[in-house]
């Protein structure tokens, strides 16, 4: 538990996430290990919220070009 607590020092975690189950399954693993699994997950999240905020600003940009709003296109 204390390797996972270091490794993710700095990273902000979800309430939800549940470090002692994390613990329990991952018993017997490198420090190394965990560590490079906290910074592939943190990685990867990072990676997905930026895909959702492309993905809305296209969605945007297609909802103004459809109602012909050029003042938000340009916004965009």
């Amino acid at each position: 538990m204390s390797i996972l607590e270091a490794a993710l020092n700095k990273s902000p975690v979800a309430p939800e996430v549940n470090l002692e189950l994390l613990a329990e399954n991952t018993h017997g693993y490198l420090g190394a290990e965990l560590t490079e699994i906290c910074q592939r997950v943190a990685k990867s999240t990072i990676h997905e919220s930026m895909d959702a905020d492309i993905q809305r600003q296209r969605e945007k940009r297609a909802k103004a070009e459809a109602a012909g709003d050029d003042t938000l296109l340009h916004q965009l």
